[in-house]
């Protein structure tokens, strides 16, 4: 992040993590929530209804055959197989109602393994972790939305929000 962190003005946040109607969605929606909410950027955060708004998107696509990772889990998961995804972070800034920036992130997962050694999926949010850190630096150098303060302006000082 640049050295002069901005502060934003309240900005709503709406996160759609791609598992929408999965009964055993892992909550990545609730870990990028939290995870913007740590970096500072925002004065405060909320669901959709400011001024402000920030919409991300997470998206995968497979390119394997679902058949491997039939055959895995008939032994249980044991069996190795090969993960090859591409994970995309699209993010829209909107003042107003209007689109102010457009950002967008892609990663490829690739990985050889038993799929019972990443129960967590771990592999799976790092590199949602990475995605979000290159937006969150991309939102500090570039800001789509009004500027506060920033974050080294005011050491000391007590600030009213």
């Amino acid at each position: 992040m640049p050295s002069s962190t901005p502060v934003f003005e309240p900005v709503s946040v709406f996160i759609d993590d791609g598992t929408q109607g999965s009964g055993n969605a892992y909550p990545y929606d609730h870990e990028m929530f939290n995870d913007l909410k740590a970096s500072g950027l925002f004065s405060a955060m909320a669901g959709l209804g400011t001024d402000n708004q920030l919409i991300i998107k997470l998206q995968d696509e497979n390119h394997h055959s679902t058949f491997p990772a039939l055959i895995s889990s008939a032994t249980l998961f044991i069996l190795p197989i090969k993960t090859d995804k591409d994970i995309t972070l699209l993010a829209q800034a909107r003042r107003n109602g209007a689109t102010v920036a457009v950002y967008h992130y892609t990663m490829n997962l690739n990985s050889f393994g038993p799929p019972i050694l990443d129960l967590s999926l771990k592999s799976y949010r790092r590199a949602i972790a990475i995605l979000l850190s290159h937006l969150k630096a991309d939102l500090a150098r570039q800001p789509p939305f009004p500027v506060l303060r920033s974050a080294d302006c005011c050491q000391g000082e007590q600030v009213e929000i």
